[in-house]
């Protein structure tokens, strides 16, 4: 761990994460690490995630609006409702109004699906689940400021997991030159009961190939045990393509390019019933080293865009962008070193 930090200025959350117990040495120094690291950190703020922009982005009220200002297409947006206001009126009126009879309750300022609920009407009657369990209306409490939304139909083909909306997290980067291309993308699928889909809330997760929407093995939960098939409705992982890849990578990469003023964006997406994308949420800060199975820096792409910008952290990741333009200016052919 000692090597690890002074020569690839890494913490062991990236060591765990990407299971380098498992990779050659040779390999670390392609491995970018998390962005929870302070040189990694201060290194993104400063070049494509200006903190100022990253606050709009943290508001999902406001993210919703600025959404909806660009086109994107995101869930049906009802309002916000505050503990001081009359909440439990105002949830129902709304929920009856849905087509979907259901509503989607999240915090205005959150993160890792905490404290989202559930509101359903049956017969008549009014519920609101969440990770604590399921209750009527009457004994609801609302305890902060919450954004509410339709519940979302997805696609037949991802609600064969599980019942919770399973969510495709596609990073995207603009580079200097204002090329949009994704950085990495993966899949997460909810478990048991659970009405959202994060690792915080039990759920699980694999990478996907971004050329094709494949979904590449192993499929890991956040205590990186390894899964073949759902934990829940046993459904299998091997051969699962994301429906319509190319659709929500062309969803993606056109919202990157409408928000230019931060060049690092984690866009969580679903299918909704109808096939096409639907964005549920826009993450500012999203962790690079989570999946970074690939790993990032192998990706001639996306060390230099990196390299340009000098997010770079260490002398081992400069001398990989250096070959990478060396490689570039000589005409070498492939994307990926080693392929």
């Amino acid at each position: 761990m000692v090597l690890f930090f002074f020569r690839y200025r890494q913490a062991f959350e990236t060591y765990y994460e990407c299971r380098l117990w498992d990779v050659p040495r040779d390999r670390w120094q392609y491995y970018y690490g998390s962005n929870y690291n302070s040189y990694q950190r201060r290194a993104l703020a400063r070049e494509v995630q200006p903190e100022d922009y990253r606050r709009v982005f943290q508001n999902k009220a406001v993210c919703a609006m600025l959404c909806r200002g660009i086109g994107a297409r995101i869930p049906a947006t009802y309002g916000v409702v505050a503990p001081t206001e009359q909440y439990r009126e105002r949830l129902q009126d709304w929920c009856h109004d849905s087509p979907t009879r259901s509503l989607v309750v999240k915090p205005v300022i959150g993160s890792s699906g905490q404290g989202v609920h559930l509101v359903r009407e049956r017969d008549g009657a009014f519920s609101v689940s969440s990770s604590q369990g399921t209750v009527d209306m009457a004994q609801f409490t609302l305890r902060q400021v919450m954004l509410v939304q339709e519940a979302l139909r997805q696609d037949e083909r991802l609600a064969a997991f599980s019942a919770s909306v399973n969510t495709i997290r596609v990073v995207t980067m603009l580079s200097k030159a204002g090329e949009a291309f994704v950085v990495y993308a993966f899949i997460r699928f909810g478990v048991g009961s659970a009405c959202v889909d994060n690792f915080s809330a039990g759920g699980v997760a694999a990478r996907l190939d971004v050329g094709t929407g494949d979904l590449l093995l192993p499929v890991r939960d956040k205590q990186n045990r390894l899964y073949a098939c759902h934990p829940t409705s046993a459904t299998p992982f091997a051969g699962f393509r994301v429906p319509n890849w190319q659709g929500i990578v062309s969803f993606a990469l056109t919202i990157q390019r409408s928000f230019d003023f931060y060049r690092l964006l984690g866009l969580d997406i679903a299918l909704a019933a109808d096939g096409e994308p639907v964005l549920i949420e826009v993450n500012a800060s999203t962790d690079l080293d989570g999946v970074e199975a690939g790993p990032l820096l192998a990706d001639d792409r996306i060390v230099s865009a990196f390299g340009e910008y000098g997010l770079l952290v260490s002398k081992a990741q400069e001398r990989v962008y250096a070959d990478a333009v060396g490689r570039h200016d000589g005409g070498t052919s492939g994307r990926k070193r080693g392929q």
